[in-house]
């Protein structure tokens, strides 16, 4: 079982070595991003308190995190259905599980080396050190932001694979559709009532919610409503995988699955 997702990560590394496309969605996107938004932050900040530029800038860091683990998710299945092998992989002893897993260890390892370099970047061009959230907390939101992400990764590939690639565009793209609810750069309250509650049905919420607090207030978080989110997430979690495990069994019955791989 390990050899074989240790084999499944060789393969998405070798992916993302040698395409050119993933190096610049993931690496540069995402560093562009990063100072785009610090010089917004800056601007917005200008005269006044670095608090709300530092909140908008942290938001932006944190949100790569989620985009680049939906984002190497979803490509990955992409990738070995435009390549036709994704059929091929299911014939040999690989398991669903296992090709499941490599992909999350491959994701999360990706969006910490993203997080790494975005959070130099943010401390060379504008002096926001991001690792003044503790060590213990900064995990907490890191793991959080990525069952999330998975989540909705699992959701709408498995949506790809009885539909057909010909909507593959929302494997990546319905995130953005979440972001404005998620309230990454702004407080919920910011928000119209009735949105307030879909937003805090979201955990990347509360995540940043959390992340705010402790760039302005610093304040000590209830341990409880960190248990809350943590428990929210890993519900939706093992809903998505549900959802993915049935997607993928009808696609498979229906014939979709193959057809897949014919183009």
């Amino acid at each position: 079982m390990i050899r074989r997702i240790y084999g499944l990560i060789l393969q998405e590394i070798y992916i993302t070595k040698r395409s050119l496309e993933v190096i610049i969605d993931t690496i540069w996107f995402s560093v562009l991003g990063v100072i785009a938004f610090g010089y917004v932050a800056k601007f917005v900040s200008k005269g006044q308190s670095d608090i709300v530029g530092n909140t908008i800038l942290a938001g932006m860091i944190f949100w790569e995190v989620i985009r680049i683990n939906q984002y190497s998710l979803s490509l990955n299945p992409l990738w070995n259905i435009w390549s036709g092998n994704f059929c091929n992989m299911f014939i040999t002893p690989i398991s669903k599980t296992e090709y499941l897993i490599s992909q999350f260890i491959s994701a999360f390892v990706k969006s910490l080396l993203i997080l790494f370099i975005n959070a130099i970047v943010a401390f060379y061009f504008f002096g926001f050190n991001v690792f003044t959230i503790k060590l213990a907390l900064l995990l907490y939101i890191v793991v959080n932001l990525a069952l999330f992400a998975w989540s909705v990764g699992l959701i709408f590939i498995g949506i790809v694979f009885v539909v057909g690639t010909r909507i593959q565009a929302i494997a990546w793209g319905a995130l953005f559709l979440l972001q404005p609810l998620m309230a990454v750069f702004y407080p919920v309250s910011v928000l119209p009532k009735k949105l307030q509650i879909i937003a805090y049905m979201l955990p990347p919420t509360h995540i940043f919610e959390i992340i705010r607090n402790q760039l302005t207030t610093n304040q000590n978080l209830s341990q409880l409503l960190l248990f809350q989110v943590f428990f929210q997430n890993l519900i939706i979690f093992i809903a998505a995988l549900f959802i993915y495990r049935f997607l993928f069994r009808y696609s498979q019955q229906k014939g979709q699955f193959a057809k897949n791989d014919e183009g």
